[in-house]
């Protein structure tokens, strides 16, 4: 009897303690899942801080690319206006596309004035005639008493040679318009030879 006593007491105690066992094991668990869960929303925080930095970055290195192309560009447009400068200026020789008037008789001198007009009016980056450069310098255009023409101290006399830096296609249609200055010319002076060339290189010095 007191064997069965025993046996049941024991058996109590073994199911009272795997009871105990169970229970920690679970609360364990839980306590390793919600560090699990926990560790894992930390590294998704991390790298949703890292990817926020990269972006912001990024944006960054964009928007400092954006100013460095704005600069170069200002730089470019600074450069252009520079060379426009001196080609006005005469500071120093030029070339490029333009075009050339050819005039093989006398004409007044007032025509030759409008077709120097005429040229910078379409744009014309550089002038001149007969090898004269037309600029701000220059002190005006005289006529002397047998009639040829003179520019600031140089006489010029036929034939004619005007050289036009500048867009070639904007030239052309200007000088060459129905009713333009060498038309015009050419119904004054109906014996007179005009000839207008597009070149893709004009030397001005």
């Amino acid at each position: 009897m007191n064997r069965k006593w025993y046996i049941l007491i024991t058996a109590i105690l073994l199911g009272l303690l795997i009871v105990t066992q169970v229970r920690s094991y679970r609360e364990i668990s839980g306590i390793l899942d919600r560090d699990s869960i926990g560790n894992s929303f930390g590294e998704i925080q991390v790298l949703k801080d890292k990817n926020d930095d990269l972006r912001k970055e990024t944006n960054d290195l964009e928007n400092a690319l954006d100013q460095l192309a704005d600069q170069n560009l200002a730089l470019k447009v600074i450069e252009d206006e520079v060379v426009k400068y001196n080609k006005l200026t005469g500071d120093k020789g030029v070339f490029g596309q333009g075009v050339t008037v050819s005039i093989d008789s006398k004409i007044e001198t007032l025509w030759i004035v409008d077709i120097v007009n005429e040229l910078f009016s379409a744009s014309a980056q550089a002038v001149s005639i007969n090898g004269i450069r037309i600029t701000p310098d220059n002190l005006g255009f005289d006529t002397i008493p047998n009639g040829n023409t003179m520019i600031s101290g140089t006489t010029i006399s036929p034939p004619y040679e005007f050289r036009a830096i500048g867009n070639t296609s904007v030239l052309v249609d200007v000088l060459s318009i129905s009713g333009g200055i060498l038309s015009r010319i050419e119904s004054v002076y109906p014996k007179i030879k005009i000839s207008l060339s597009e070149k893709e290189i004009v030397q001005i010095d």
